[in-house]
């Protein structure tokens, strides 16, 4: 297994630190009605999340994706 441009691969590359935003599915670094509407669809079964997509969508970690998520994301959004 080779990597292509990556630190270990690149000296010129330096690692960096990488964080998610709970509510942020669309990985674009904010919350918007962007990551609301790809929320309601998965809940409306149109849109299949990833694992990953699931456990920022499941903002209060009870363990499913519903309105109350929808609730505290809107709430972000709006506190930002």
């Amino acid at each position: 297994l080779f990597i292509f441009e990556s630190p270990l691969t690149n000296d010129d590359m330096e690692w960096s630190i990488c964080s998610l935003l709970q509510g942020d599915v669309n990985y674009d670094g904010s919350l918007n009605i962007l990551d609301l509407v790809q929320i309601v669809n998965h809940i409306l079964e149109i849109n299949i999340f990833t694992e990953g997509q699931i456990s920022l969508a499941d903002i209060n970690m009870d363990e499913n994706i519903d309105i109350l998520d929808l609730v505290l994301l809107i709430d972000l959004i709006l506190s930002d």
